[in-house]
């Protein structure tokens, strides 16, 4: 049996009622004294017995803390009423803030790029290449899903396209310059080789002395790009072009669009140089004056070449008259272009007021002969025509002496027309040789004018059909167009 002990519980709240949970339970007064009996640590409540005749009986358990009655068939737990909530407890003091949590990895950018045939989806170094044949409606878009995978989403329609398996990471890369503008890349055991720019096919470096124009590679001039089409470099500068074209700065100059060769720094016995064109031309002193060993070569407007294709070329060409080849042959004036006059103020029909000596087309330091200074040639050479050809010139049985260098050779003369303002060839007189009228003759323009129409000449035959002399005439001044000699002034 268990320890029991009797303790007398005086019930003096006058509220308290024990209530029976079996059927036919009864209330009992707080006034009624009773036995409460307790049961000790280790002792199961199973142990005791609750039946008709310990009904009603209490027994407070100490291992379960509480009390029970018997109520003839079992024990039953006494419960009290719920008590009031307690106060509210004062606050409890402010915890210390926590740790703060690690920066989270930065996202990659990604990106789409549309090409011919599909897309190229990309995240940072990863891209997937999605081909379609089809054009993608207006409609459809493409999302990055947070697989990271992508979805081309049309309507209701969605495809979901994913990357595949990350390859093993590559050899490291080096990049080695082996110049000529090349590099080579090396990763591993393999090797490319990279042009570091290229003009055309061929590769070059950007930061040397070349540039790329077009296909061609320009050496830089004094470190510095430029048109090609606009200047050349000479020593380290830019000059213009000359119509297109580069020339030898020291030794060449451009004119209204043409080359012309500057002077020579060194000239031969008798010798000076047109600085107009850079022609070097010979000369002769017959008595006391200097003239001019070979027709003048000096291309002004309405002037012409015997080649008519050469009229607006720097010089005349070596040419042949009667089927000789002779130096060159110079250029054919009209006496009013040989003056540098305008036609209509020295033409035919006007007279021309000239002071004397008169330059004309000649060079600077140069003139056109009058016919006082050819009188004065002449007194001095005599009037047989064989002192003034040049000895390559052929005379039937006769032969050239040239003695004071004079030099003659047979030109003829070139029929002309003016009209607006200018003067052209008059194609009606067509010659074996072109326009060129009496090719046997050398017919030479003095600056004398003899009336409004016409003007002296002065003309040698080669022929024996005529005079073997020098000649001196007048002429109509518009209608043929003839050589020139300059004498110095």
């Amino acid at each position: 049996m268990p320890l029991r002990f009797g303790v007398v519980l005086l019930l003096a709240i006058t509220a308290l009622a024990l209530v029976a949970c079996d059927n036919g339970s009864e209330t009992v007064r707080v006034t009624d004294r009773y036995t409460l009996d307790m049961l000790g640590a280790g002792v199961s409540l199973t142990e005791e017995t609750c039946d008709s005749a310990r009904m009603g009986q209490l027994l407070y358990v100490s291992d379960s803390t509480g009390i029970f009655y018997c109520t003839g068939k079992a024990w039953k737990k006494v419960n009290g009423t719920d008590g009031k909530d307690g106060l509210d407890g004062e606050d409890g003091e402010d915890g210390v803030d926590g740790k703060k949590g690690e920066n989270g990895t930065s996202g990659t950018d990604c990106f789409i790029e549309e090409f011919a045939d599909g897309v190229v989806l990309g995240c940072g170094a990863t891209k997937a290449v999605v081909r379609y044949n089809f054009e993608i409606p207006d409609t459809c878009r493409i999302a990055l899903q947070p697989d990271s995978s992508y979805a081309l989403i049309c309507g209701k329609d969605t495809a979901t396209i994913v990357h595949g398996p990350q390859g093993d990471a590559g050899d490291a890369c080096k990049q080695e310059d082996i110049g000529g503008g090349q590099v080579r890349l090396v990763c591993g055991q393999d090797s490319v080789t990279l042009f570091r720019a290229a003009c055309g096919d061929t590769p070059f470096d950007p930061d040397g002395s070349l540039f790329c124009y077009g296909d061609s590679l320009v050496e830089r001039c004094n470190a510095k790009v430029y048109d090609v089409k606009k200047y050349f470099c000479y020593n380290d500068s830019l000059v213009d072009l000359c119509t297109g074209l580069s020339y030898d700065f020291d030794k060449e100059w451009c004119s209204d669009g043409i080359i012309i060769p500057k002077c020579p720094t060194e000239l031969g016995d008798n010798q000076f140089c047109d600085e107009r064109n850079g022609k070097v031309y010979r000369f002769t002193v017959i008595g006391e004056a200097a003239w001019m060993a070979q027709n003048l070569d000096y291309r002004v407007p309405n002037s012409f070449c015997q080649d008519s294709l050469r009229d607006d070329s720097l010089y005349c060409v070596d040419e042949q008259v009667a089927g000789e080849k002779y130096e060159p042959i110079g250029r054919y004036y009209p006496w009013s272009v040989a003056l540098t006059r305008p036609e209509t103020e020295c033409g035919e029909g006007h007279k021309c007021p000239l002071t004397y000596p008169h330059q004309g087309v000649c060079p600077d330091g140069w003139h056109l002969p009058d016919t006082t200074e050819w009188d004065a040639l002449i007194s001095v050479m005599g009037k047989s025509d064989v002192a003034y050809w040049d000895k390559s010139v052929r005379l039937g049985n006769r032969s050239a002496t040239n003695q004071f260098g004079f030099s003659a050779i047979p030109t003829g003369i070139i029929e002309v027309k003016f009209k607006d303002d200018e003067f052209s060839r008059n194609d009606e007189y067509q010659k074996p040789l072109g326009v060129i009228v009496n090719p046997s003759s050398a017919d030479i323009w003095s600056s004398t004018e003899r009336y409004e129409n016409s003007a002296f000449l002065y003309y040698l035959y080669t022929t024996n059909s005529h005079d073997r002399i020098v000649n001196k005439i007048s002429y109509n001044k518009s209608q043929f167009a003839r050589t020139v000699r300059c004498v110095k002034d």
